[in-house]
């Protein structure tokens, strides 16, 4: 619906003229700028915990959820190179030279790296996701649990 608006007429002081105003516009809406998506920052887990040698798995289904827990926590699972001494005081020498031999993994000048071959054979092993759940507790917070070792004394600050 137009409005009427009254105005003077140039030169003229007492007659009005009617002026015929458009339609008001339509208030524009404003739109609220896109939220950014945001991840919510959660700090990288690490390792601050280690096992002592004589409490680490050797063999089975429990070594096999220990190693995919620290390739997991150190980076190497995802492709960085990590120090031979960090890798030596969570997994052991003795493991770390084995899978250096057997070419599953290998020294860069930035550190220790797996292979191809050693993702493919790291991948290719079953992991218990409940041992996986019991290492990576002991090795982030020291929780001690049966299922990794029910000696106290076997985890150790790192």
């Amino acid at each position: 619906m137009a409005q009427a608006q009254i105005t003077k007429t140039a030169g003229k002081t007492n007659k009005a003229a009617v002026k015929t105003a458009a339609a008001p516009a339509k208030r524009a809406t404003r739109k609220a700028p896109a939220a950014k998506a945001v991840a919510a920052e959660v700090p990288a887990e690490k390792i601050n915990f280690v096992i002592q040698d004589y409490a680490r798995p050797v063999a089975g289904s429990r070594l096999a959820a220990f190693t995919a827990t620290w390739l997991d926590l150190s980076g190497l699972a995802k492709g960085d190179a990590v120090k031979r001494a960090d890798l030596v005081k969570v997994a052991g020498p003795r493991a770390i030279a084995y899978h250096t031999s057997n070419g599953n993994m290998e020294s860069t000048p930035d550190g220790v790296k797996l292979t191809d071959k050693g993702f493919a054979a790291f991948a290719s092993r079953t992991v218990d996701p409940e041992a996986a759940k019991a290492y990576r507790a002991a090795l982030v917070d020291g929780t001690q649990s049966d299922m990794v070792s029910k000696d106290a004394a076997a985890y150790v600050k790192a």
